[in-house]
């Protein structure tokens, strides 16, 4: 109903309630089971969806989702993931009733709505911190539903079935710089962020990602009369993309000394560490550590980062990259291929670096003097051969011209050989 333009929703137990299958009963208070659960979804005549959940917990501890992952498939399409905000209509003991915002139902017979997990703010009163330097603004609550809604002569009945989903069951998000060499005044760096995880499923080929992040720009500034003062951008909306196993990306490297490295948007940890930047690479102790559990890593954006010297100091500029969450993974195992929405957090690395590549000068002067060397060696050759000729023109033109007749003489012979010989026969038969 609406009053004074205000929509009023009605319970979430009445709305249960409606269902003649639903058992109160069925949902005890639990208090320590800290889960979000879907128990029903409903469309309203407003081409609204209502998500009902089941939070064991609320008695004692108060958890409210705020995001919902979901996918919309159609037939023939390949699935893909969102993360939807969710409003959080009204609650009554150990239910809730929220509703997805900025979607919209569709009006055809069916629809589909793929739920891979709910997300609420994480709470460090009952979530465990992070033992190294990562952060998490969120808890994912696996839900792995696939709902069917019908409608048939203006009756709409749901049915849920179980959605085949993957979990990332470690995860570890940071960055290397590349240093790009030198230019006035200023050192430029390019910034390769990833996302390094292990699931819990086996992936043999890993085709496709798509994931989600947030960037903010990030000034740091120093005087001797101000000392350190920062200064941040407006943080970005969701970035989505997709990477594939195709995919290439770079460092700038065009500065002074500067050396341009190549590499792959999705390898397998191991390759990651044995590439060629690797002779170049230094990492920190814990970026080593947690690599070396990880199976796949993701090296999904670039940024810059540049220090500026002036006169009064200096000037940092960098893009902060945080919130990194997978929605979907393609890959392949046992010839069979997978395309599965993603059960994961939003989580942050640290603002520093964990691996640096910096290209080593000495061997960079010691192969430029190589092949200046070559090149020198090739100049004196040319000059030798330029030389000979001069010298010895006249001779070599001589000499070549003698071997040159000799060869023809000697190729004339063998042509006219057969000629030859016909012809002594024919005198033979002649005199006969």
């Amino acid at each position: 109903a609406k009053a004074d333009n205000i929509v009023e929703y009605t319970n979430v137990l009445d709305d249960l309630k409606q269902d003649e299958n639903f058992k109160i009963n069925q949902y005890p208070s639990i208090k320590k089971e800290n889960t979000l659960q879907v128990i029903q979804i409903a469309e309203s005549v407003n081409n609204e969806l209502f998500i009902y959940v089941y939070a064991p917990s609320s008695r004692y501890k108060r958890l409210i989702a705020n995001e919902i992952r979901m996918g919309l498939p159609q037939y023939g399409i390949d699935t893909s993931y969102q993360d939807y905000k969710l409003i959080l209509l009204n609650t009554n003991g150990v239910f809730q009733k929220y509703k997805v915002a900025g979607l919209t139902t569709e009006n055809s017979n069916t629809r589909y709505y793929d739920i891979v997990q709910l997300a609420r703010p994480i709470d460090y009163t009952i979530d465990k911190a992070f033992d190294i330097d990562q952060t998490a603004s969120n808890v994912p609550c696996a839900v792995s539903q696939k709902w069917e809604a019908t409608t048939i002569e203006g009756k709409t009945t749901y049915r849920v079935l179980t959605l085949e989903t993957i979990t990332i069951t470690d995860k570890f998000v940071g960055f290397i710089r590349y240093e790009d060499g030198f230019e006035f005044m200023t050192n430029p760096y390019t910034d390769s962020h990833f996302v390094a995880f292990n699931t819990d499923r086996n992936m043999e080929k890993l085709l496709e990602v798509d994931l989600t992040f947030l960037t903010q720009k990030v000034e740091k500034s120093f005087t001797i009369s101000t000392g350190t003062t920062y200064k941040y951008g407006e943080v970005s909306e969701p970035i989505l993309l997709t990477r594939t196993d195709k995919d290439w990306a770079s460092n700038v490297g065009d500065g002074l000394f500067g050396k341009k490295y190549t590499w792959k948007r999705i390898e397998k940890v191991q390759e990651f560490l044995t590439n060629e930047d690797a002779e170049d690479m230094t990492l920190t102790k814990e970026g080593s550590t947690e690599l070396n559990k990880m199976q796949w890593v993701l090296r999904f954006y670039e940024t810059r980062y540049s220090i500026t010297a002036h006169q009064y100091g200096s000037m940092t500029v960098s893009e902060r990259v945080s919130d990194v969450t997978i929605l979907r993974l393609k890959f392949e195992t046992e010839g069979k291929t997978y395309n599965l929405g993603v059960v994961d957090n939003k989580q942050t690395g640290s603002e520093d670096p964990v691996g640096t590549v910096e290209p080593n000068i000495g061997r960079q002067i010691s192969d430029l003097f190589k092949k200046l060397i070559a090149l020198i060696l090739i100049l004196l050759l040319g000059f030798g051969v330029v030389y000979l000729l001069i010298a010895f023109g006249p001779l070599i033109i001589s000499l070549f011209g003698k071997i040159f007749t000799m060869i023809f003489k000697v190729i004339i012979g063998i042509l006219a050989f057969p000629f030859k010989l016909i012809g002594k026969l024919f005198k033979k038969k002649d005199k006969s």
